[in-house]
C-alpha cells in the first residue's frame, strides 16, 4: 500500500502541478520526495529499488528524455539514501534536509550527465548541450 505514493506523486506531479505552465522552477519534485521518504523508511532495498525505477520509467513515458533517464536517477537515489539511511533516519531535521538536497543535486546531476553523453537537450529543452 505505501508503494502507491510514488504513482500518485507522479500523477499530481505532471496533471496537477502542469496547470502551473512556465513555472517548472518553482514545482515540488514530489517523485523524489516520495523516493526519499520510502528509502529512508524501508526495511529492504528491493522493494523500493523497483518501485523507484517503475516511478522513473513512468516519469520518462509522460515527459522529458531518454527513456531511462529518469529511472537511473531515481533508481540511484533510493540506493543511496537507503544506504545512508542506519545514520540519517534518526538524527536531526537538519540532517535529513541535507540527503533530501544532495538527492535531489545527484538526481538531477545524474539527468544532465546523460543530457551531455547523448548529445540531447537538457529537461527542460532550454539549452542545446553540445552546439
Amino acid at each position: 500500500m505505501m508503494y502507491l505514493l510514488l504513482p500518485a506523486a507522479l500523477v499530481l506531479e505532471r496533471v496537477a502541478f502542469g496547470f502551473f505552465g512556465g513555472w517548472e522552477l518553482f514545482r515540488p519534485g514530489l517523485v523524489l520526495l516520495t523516493v526519499v521518504y520510502l528509502s529512508l523508511a524501508a526495511k529492504k532495498p528491493a522493494p523500493v529499488v523497483g518501485a523507484s525505477w517503475l516511478a522513473g520509467f513512468l516519469a520518462d513515458l509522460s515527459g522529458w528524455g531518454l527513456l531511462g533517464a529518469n529511472a537511473l536517477g531515481l533508481t540511484s537515489v533510493s540506493l543511496l539514501v537507503f544506504a545512508l539511511r542506519g545514520s540519517v533516519y534518526r538524527r536531526s531535521f537538519l540532517v535529513r534536509l541535507f540527503v533530501l538536497v544532495g538527492a535531489g543535486f545527484l538526481n538531477e546531476g545524474l539527468l544532465w550527465l546523460v543530457a551531455v553523453l547523448s548529445r540531447t537537450p537538457g529537461p527542460t529543452d532550454g539549452w542545446a548541450v553540445m552546439s
